[in-house]
């Protein structure tokens, strides 16, 4: 039974540690800049920072969400339901609540990540689930 607490909570604590600090580390020209020297003596780093280390926002698609329920979704920050005015799909604003001419159209979220997070979460998932085996 231990065994398999120490499993998934190795595994939780790894996916979040990586989810956090590569967006921490990204931030450092010593972990973004190629280099092709070892000095005894390091010098500051000048590059063009690539564009995987640079924040940008990244939209969920909306079919996402229907594989879960809408309390679900609800919970979820940054998650906004669509609304199409009086049935017309053309008209598509955010959801007020309570308003009786409004129709749910579909969810939409967006997050400012880092995309070098991504790449964080398939490698700790990795170090997780496969390396221990």
């Amino acid at each position: 039974n231990k065994t398999w607490e120490g499993f998934i909570g190795g595994g939780v604590v790894t996916v979040i540690t990586g989810w956090y600090l590569s967006r921490f580390l990204a931030r450092f020209s010593w972990m973004t800049c190629p280099t092709n020297r070892v000095t005894l003596f390091p010098t500051k780093l000048d590059c063009e920072v690539e564009n995987i280390f640079v924040e940008a926002t990244s939209h969920f698609p909306s079919q996402v969400f229907a594989l879960f329920p809408r309390a679900v979704i609800r919970s979820l920050p940054n998650v906004v339901e669509i609304c199409s005015m009086g049935g017309d799909s053309a008209a598509l604003t955010p959801c007020i609540s309570g308003a009786p001419h409004q129709r749910h159209h579909h969810w939409e979220m967006a997050l400012t990540i880092v995309p070098i997070q991504l790449h964080a979460i398939s490698l700790s998932l990795f170090a997780s689930l496969v390396a221990p085996f």
